[in-house]
């Protein structure tokens, strides 16, 4: 353990015994995620809690009590947050165990928590459609700063390809459009299978502090085009139907199943892409190896889509024959 994240530690301790009604002798380190935030498991008081270190030249713990709130405020299963202190960068949290919902999905059980998910997900999209949220837009700026990052941290610094890429701002101004054109709702930024627990029956939802208010298939594309999870076109085709239908239903969307598919690809594309770019950059700017693994599905994912859209050929063209095979020789340093 650095010096650093001793003392924080040690801070965090005190900060428990003193300031709260929680007091631990022991802190057991949980996995780390792709922040500067730390997590700690402990006992006390015979139940189960969570302690988060955010550091606060890194970390806004403001944003994740305000979004916490949000999403309670639309029924939304959050962590309870119980004592905090943001100059620390500290947070007492409820503890909703163990089990991610990728450490239990399998073939046989897929479809009843995709359905669970998808209709937690229509919930809160249903009350916040059209409806003024305090929290920032998903806007061009966004946007495109996102698809940046594909083209600084993956393609120039991880891949190390100098040469352009054929088209690269057209392809991010109709991605922009597309993404631009949908409905707005609030949008969670990582809905998938590591940021879902199983809370018995429930579907508990953490790592929520970047939500903004934007397009209505991004979340959708989060959990069905999860990054960490490969599932069949066949099944991923069936759960889209069954979301669009009930969209339509509910009135959060108002579109024919094409024009609709291809927002769900287009916003799948953009957030891919700028998924390669964070990826790279855990590793290179944040030491943190851990993702690279992940590469080659997600470069799949988008070759996949871009295959099935005549506008994208010459990007397609420059993903199969340049990105590809650089990213299978890519040597990543010790």
């Amino acid at each position: 353990m650095t010096t650093s994240r001793a003392s924080r530690q040690h801070a965090l301790q005190h900060w428990l015994s003193t300031h709260t009604s929680v007091a631990s002798e022991t802190l057991t380190a949980l996995g780390g995620d792709a922040s500067f935030r730390r997590y700690y498991r402990f006992q006390a008081q015979q139940q189960s809690w969570l302690v988060m270190d955010a550091p606060p030249e890194h970390e806004d713990l403001a944003r994740f009590l305000d979004r916490a709130q949000l999403f309670a405020h639309l029924q939304v299963p959050v962590p309870r947050c119980y004592e905090f202190d943001l100059q620390q960068g500290f947070l007492l949290l409820e503890d909703f165990g163990q089990h991610s919902l990728e450490s239990v999905l399998t073939a046989a059980n897929a479809d009843t928590w995709y359905a669970r998910a998808m209709r937690q997900l229509l919930d809160w999209q249903q009350q916040t459609l059209a409806q003024p949220l305090s929290v920032p837009d998903y806007d061009e700026a966004l946007l495109q700063r996102e698809l940046d990052l594909f083209e600084q941290w993956f393609i120039r610094r991880h891949l190390r390809l100098d040469e352009p890429v054929p088209g690269f701002a057209e392809v991010c101004a109709k991605l922009i459009e597309a993404a631009l054109a949908q409905p707005k709702v609030l949008v969670h930024r990582d809905y998938h299978c590591r940021n879902l627990m199983v809370v018995g029956s429930q579907l508990g939802v953490i790592d929520f502090q970047d939500a903004v208010t934007g397009p209505v298939t991004y979340d959708l594309v989060s959990l069905l085009r999860d990054c960490y999870q490969h599932w069949p076109d066949s099944a991923v085709d069936t759960w889209l139907e069954r979301y669009y239908q009930q969209a339509l239903g509910l009135g959060l969307v108002d579109c024919d199943r094409a024009c609709f598919r291809q927002w769900f690809d287009w916003m799948g594309l953009q957030r891919q892409l700028k998924v390669l770019g964070i990826f790279a950059r855990l590793y290179w700017r944040d030491d943190k190896p851990g993702y690279l693994a992940v590469l080659p599905h997600v470069l799949d994912s988008v070759c996949r889509v871009c295959a099935c859209y005549p506008q994208w050929a010459s990007f397609y063209e420059f993903l199969e024959y340049k990105v590809r095979p650089a990213l299978a020789q890519a040597r990543v340093e010790p």
